[in-house]
């Protein structure tokens, strides 16, 4: 059953890849839909197998990527209603982390060296055209979640080298990296570049952190 598992978390990641390609080439709701099924998929095989193991409760992050899958969908129709799906979906990530290794204020430091430089770009840059101060507002508050995330999952690898914390701070920084460009493609009239840079590191980033539950129940 453990080969069967990993050599079907590996035919999901390249499909991830391929899939992601496919959207960031035709684009398209079904399109999105199935990335996000993708990464969904993958989360619920890897729970399951952490449930069948005994090893851990995977619900945390289960939630995490529904709440995502949710918000990818809801985005098309809504960027604030996504954003705030995503950002629900942050906090789960960001409770997972914590249900890992304890919290402490020394985590913070990653995310505070993420935000503040990108919060004074965010607040100053001209180029930016958020279209009144409630969409503003969003953002900040948005990054400022996404942060924590990142910043909890670099603080746990920090502490545990292991393969599973080292896909989670990957995955986060992907999602960061993916918003990021997000940002300038919506509110920065961005070259058509970023729209690609933010769906090959978004659906994969995704995968990744499904694909770290696989890892999780091995380090158990």
């Amino acid at each position: 059953m453990k080969k069967c598992i990993r050599y079907i978390n590996y035919l999901l990641l390249l499909l991830s890849l391929i899939s992601a390609a496919c959207y960031a080439h035709f684009s398209g709701l079904p399109l999105k839909t199935l990335n996000a099924t993708i990464f969904m998929l993958l989360g619920l095989i890897n729970a399951g197998y952490a449930f069948k193991k005994r090893a851990f409760n995977p619900l945390c992050m289960v939630f995490a990527l529904a709440f995502c899958m949710a918000a990818d969908v809801t985005l098309w129709f809504s960027f604030i209603v996504g954003a705030g799906l995503f950002a629900i979906g942050h906090a789960f990530y960001f409770i997972c982390y914590c249900k890992r290794e304890k919290f402490l204020w020394s985590d913070l430091i990653p995310g505070a060296v993420l935000f503040v430089p990108v919060c004074v770009l965010m607040l100053t840059w001209k180029r930016f055209e958020y279209g009144g101060a409630l969409m503003e507002g969003i953002c900040i508050g948005y990054a400022l979640i996404i942060s924590l995330m990142f910043s909890k999952a670099v603080s746990n690898y920090r502490r545990n080298k292991c393969r599973a914390y080292a896909l989670m701070a990957l995955g986060s920084a992907m999602f960061v990296f993916s918003d990021f460009m997000l940002l300038l493609d919506v509110f920065a009239n961005g070259p058509a570049i970023t729209d690609t840079l933010c769906v090959m590191t978004y659906f994969p980033g995704q995968c990744i952190q499904a694909h770290a539950l696989y890892w999780l129940v091995e380090k158990k």
